[in-house]
């Protein structure tokens, strides 16, 4: 009797233990450790993986690429998600940095963020004030969190504020005693109106909406 032959890519193939790493700054993390692969048969398969592009000497979020090979050459590939940590203070000089970079009124605030940060759909992972200065990237979770960030440094109250989908994140400011709605994140849709009303926000939104009851008004 003949083994059986394998003919198909190993598409219920699947790895293991591959949740997000966080590694201190220096450090020299065994990235195989924990880490699985089986076929679909349910058989080990060897992994080999590509850590180079992560640097542990800089705080950030990295991608590890895992790969394994089965008997017949099928390759199946995954990635892992590495946090080289900083400290509270780092993000906090990251934020103080952007402030001196900006004017002192909200719109200069928002439109140095809106034109520094691009827009991408990385949620920032452990820290997204951090990623967006540092990384000059991420979704409207990350434009939100900076510009409130940065807002209160210079001595605005703000709060954070979302669609009842979660779709969307922005700012409300508080101009002494009348709340605006600002949104830094890059595009049309987000705001070129600049501070706006709460009906100003609404023909934004493209039909979106948010739980009134939980805001100060912006009439």
């Amino acid at each position: 009797m003949y083994p059986k032959e394998e003919t198909t890519a190993p598409v219920s193939a699947r790895f293991s233990n591959l949740n997000t790493m966080e590694v201190a700054v220096g450090g020299a993390p065994d990235y195989l450790l924990g880490v699985e692969a089986v076929d679909e048969e349910g058989r080990a398969l060897t992994v080999a993986y590509d850590a180079g592009g992560v640097d542990t000497a800089q705080p950030g979020v990295y991608t590890v690429v895992y790969t394994a090979t089965d008997s017949q050459g099928n390759v199946i590939r995954a990635e892992r998600t590495v946090e080289v940590n900083h400290t509270k203070e780092e993000t906090e000089g990251s934020v103080a940095w952007l402030a001196g970079e900006c004017g002192d009124d909200p719109l200069s605030v928002k439109c140095y963020i809106r034109d520094n940060i691009n827009y991408n759909s990385n949620y920032g992972a452990g820290d997204p004030v951090w990623y967006g200065i540092n990384h000059g990237i991420g979704n409207c979770y990350v434009h939100a969190l900076v510009l409130q960030e940065v807002l209160e440094y210079k001595g605005y109250d703000t709060q954070l504020i979302w669609t009842t989908d979660k779709t969307h994140y922005w700012v409300l400011v508080d101009l002494g005693g009348c709340w605006r709605h600002i949104d830094a994140t890059p595009g049309a849709a987000h705001g070129w109106t600049e501070l706006m009303t709460d009906q100003e926000r609404l023909a934004s939104l493209d039909g979106r909406t948010w739980d009134a009851a939980q805001w100060p008004a912006c009439d």
